[in-house]
């Protein structure tokens, strides 16, 4: 028996800990088949939000659909509805710093980090 495999980690997911090309479509497709597919790579997942000073998991059946709004400063599209560990709802944005706040936190076993590799010749901002 190979008792490092037994000990090595299994992955069972993978977060690409960035807004892919395909999620910044369906962000703006108010269908099923988009919310199913953005919560398929964001449900269940933690992150911690520095601002609030809390940790939050992503809900893993559903999302909220927001319509652009300049008076309320709203960008049109699919939020993620997360659950803080206070037992608090809110609303995110899908972006770059969310999937950032994500890696940084520690996920249940089983799911892998993968961060977007940096392009030669380009410094990260």
């Amino acid at each position: 028996m190979d008792l490092e495999a037994l000990r090595s980690k299994v992955v069972k997911r993978v977060f690409r800990a960035w807004v892919e090309d395909w999620e910044k479509e369906c962000i703006k497709n108010k269908d099923v088949v988009s919310e199913i597919r953005l919560l398929d790579k964001y449900k269940g997942l933690v992150f911690y939000d520095a601002d609030d000073d809390k940790t939050y998991t992503i809900e893993s059946k559903n999302m909220e659909w927001y319509n652009k709004s300049r008076k309320k400063n709203i960008d049109g599209g699919w939020y993620l509805l997360a659950t803080s560990d206070e037992d608090e709802m809110d609303t995110f944005l899908i972006e770059d710093e969310l999937c950032l706040q994500i890696a940084e936190t520690p996920q249940a076993d089983g799911i892998e980090i993968i961060t977007r590799p940096v392009e030669e010749g380009k410094e990260e901002e």
